[in-house]
């Protein structure tokens, strides 16, 4: 089968699109896996590239607490397009484990907030 030269062009050019302008996450706050969060903590993802209109509004955040249950909030773009905040609508439980998924259509990852308020000494 012979393939037309517009069309091999067209292929290749897609396909180098995918590879140099693919948007990557760069970096995830909380980290994953880090402990002794706030439980007022937002959500920050770093992003490799602006985000365009339409990436933006793909973004469908799923956001779990493991004892508090899945949390609403306002999705916010910062830093040039660059990188999102996501703002939960309600602080998550004490020693819980919450988990976020969506961000990039296939993976997840988790962190954990701290156990109890912090206590503050007086020292006289």
């Amino acid at each position: 089968m012979k393939i037309k030269f517009p069309v091999f062009i067209l292929i290749i050019s897609v396909l180098f699109q995918n590879l140099v302008f693919s948007n990557t996450v760069q970096y995830l706050s909380p980290m994953p896996g880090s402990k002794y969060n706030s439980e007022q903590t937002n959500i920050l993802i770093g992003f490799s590239n602006q985000l365009s209109a339409n990436a933006f509004k793909s973004i469908t955040l799923k956001v779990e607490g493991l004892l508090s249950g899945l949390h609403s909030g306002n999705l916010l773009s910062v830093s040039n397009n660059t990188r999102v905040i996501y703002e939960t609508d309600e602080p998550f439980e004490l020693g819980e484990k919450v988990t976020v998924s969506g961000y990039d259509g296939k993976n997840k990852f988790s962190f954990y907030i701290r156990n109890e308020k912090n206590k503050f000494f007086l020292l006289y």
